[in-house]
């Protein structure tokens, strides 16, 4: 697997004190012969963590030094001939070594050496199945939808009741089970609105309501706490509006903290500039001093001034053409300029490169060029991509990115005009794959 684990990572409060560490290890039992095993630990926390591997020491024996979570959860994930596992697991102790065995099956993870543990791999057995069932049950628009999201619940009770685990990881379990029941929800509905239909429950219908334990700082360990967080908060139209609802409903202050850095970052990538960059700003500055959010946002916030029709091409850009020399883009003033912003590696951006190629060798009208930028980190994949679609004219590459960042392009493939003086005249503009429309519209640029 090219990646094996992904980390979903926070943004980050300095802390103070250095994190106190501690040795895992971890003897591995199989119930058949493990050609590929590779096992990460990841210590949760609400400022995210690195995932550590786990180097092999002795046969089946592997250890790695990380630095402890305060809540006592770590994840365990093993990748077991290309297949990926994980599991959560608890360790309250502060030991300088922690030791544990995992019996890895089909499929499966089982770490029995504590009932929190049992009930854990137990639950996390559940989540993969129940999962991989709901996936054929979404593909066939199945009946049986609901009745596999109840199962997340109705297993969870089984598992907590069996196992009596302490408290703190009995609330983490129904937090995990709402997430997972949550996420279910969203397939559904998302599949459910291909086919023209809708689903009619929410995650709240099947797992009840969990207000009271989403006030805590476990709940930030979940990612999906944020998405399931927005979704209430969306309804209210500002800024202001969703710090006030946030602080009015949640007492926890690193929960308010990190909610409020997510919506700031929702609000900036989302917020329309062109139409309404001033208002946008003062709803910033108001959050900022009243909810002490980082000042550091306002810069932000004034970088996109690029996306505003008629503003110039943003400085601080560097495009470099295939030979390696820095190209200004005061170079194309008086030609209106349309820009492909792509990538080697961007199948949607390969895709309309045909249509591209076809417009720009049928269009009839000089005053209007095309420039290809790339946003590739390597010459070499660039170049590659380039001979491979038999690309010429005005290629170009961006190796930083700036350019996307300065125009808040939040995916590619991603095309805006630029008018003979340098400033920006259509943001978003039509893709080539549009068609005739398009052409019509370049025709008449003069």
């Amino acid at each position: 697997m090219n990646r094996i684990l992904t980390i979903i990572v926070f943004l980050s409060v300095a802390l103070l004190l250095p994190a106190q560490k501690t040795t895992f290890k971890v003897k591995t039992l199989s119930v058949d012969t493990v050609d590929d095993v590779v096992l990460y630990i990841q210590a949760l926390d609400v400022d995210g963590g690195k995932a550590k591997e786990l180097k092999p020491c002795n046969s089946g024996e592997y250890s790695a030094r990380l630095s402890l979570s305060p809540y006592g959860f770590y994840r365990l994930a093993v990748v077991k001939n290309g297949v990926q596992l994980y599991t959560p697991l608890y360790f309250p102790e502060k030991d300088e070594e922690i030791s544990f065995t995992v019996e890895i099956g089909d499929n499966t993870l089982s770490v029995r050496n504590s009932n929190e543990n049992t009930a854990l791999t137990a639950y996390s057995r559940i989540t993969f199945e129940n999962g991989r069932n709901l996936w054929i049950a979404n593909g066939e628009q199945s009946d049986a939808i609901p009745a596999l999201l109840a199962n997340y619940v109705s297993a969870a009770d089984s598992i907590i009741a069996a196992n009596r685990p302490a408290t703190s990881v009995e609330q983490f379990m129904r937090l995990w089970v709402y997430m997972s029941v949550y996420g279910g929800v969203q397939d559904a509905v998302r599949m459910a609105a291909k086919s023209g239909s809708t689903f009619p429950l929410k995650a709240s219908d099947i797992a009840g309501d969990i207000s009271g334990l989403l006030d805590s700082e476990k709940a930030i360990l979940f990612p999906e706490t944020f998405s399931l967080i927005s979704d209430d908060v969306s309804r209210y139209a500002t800024l202001a509006e969703q710090f006030s609802y946030i602080y009015e409903k949640y007492e926890n202050e690193t929960l308010r903290v990190k909610l409020g850095e997510s919506m700031v970052e929702r609000f900036l990538n989302r917020h329309d500039y062109n139409a309404d960059f001033d208002g946008g700003l003062k709803q910033l500055q108001a959050v900022i001093e009243k909810y002490c959010v980082d000042e550091a946002n306002l810069a932000k916030y004034e970088s996109r001034r690029a996306t505003i029709k008629g503003t110039p091409f943003p400085d601080g850009v560097e495009l470099s053409d295939t030979a390696g020399n820095r190209v200004d883009f005061s170079s194309f003033k008086g030609k209106y300029v349309y820009i492909d912003l792509w990538a080697s590696w961007c199948g949607p951006c390969c895709r309309e490169i045909p249509h591209l190629q076809k417009l720009e060798k049928e269009l009839q009208n000089s005053d209007v060029v095309f420039v290809s930028i790339s946003i590739d980190k390597t010459v070499d994949a660039w170049k590659g991509k380039l001979a491979e679609q038999n690309m010429h004219g005005n290629q170009l590459i961006d190796h930083d990115g700036s350019l996307a960042n300065a125009l808040n392009v939040r995916g590619i493939p991603f095309f805006v005009i630029y008018d003979k003086e340098g400033r920006l005249y259509m943001y978003g503009a039509p893709r080539p794959s549009t068609g005739e429309s398009l052409k019509i519209m370049l025709e008449n640029l003069h």
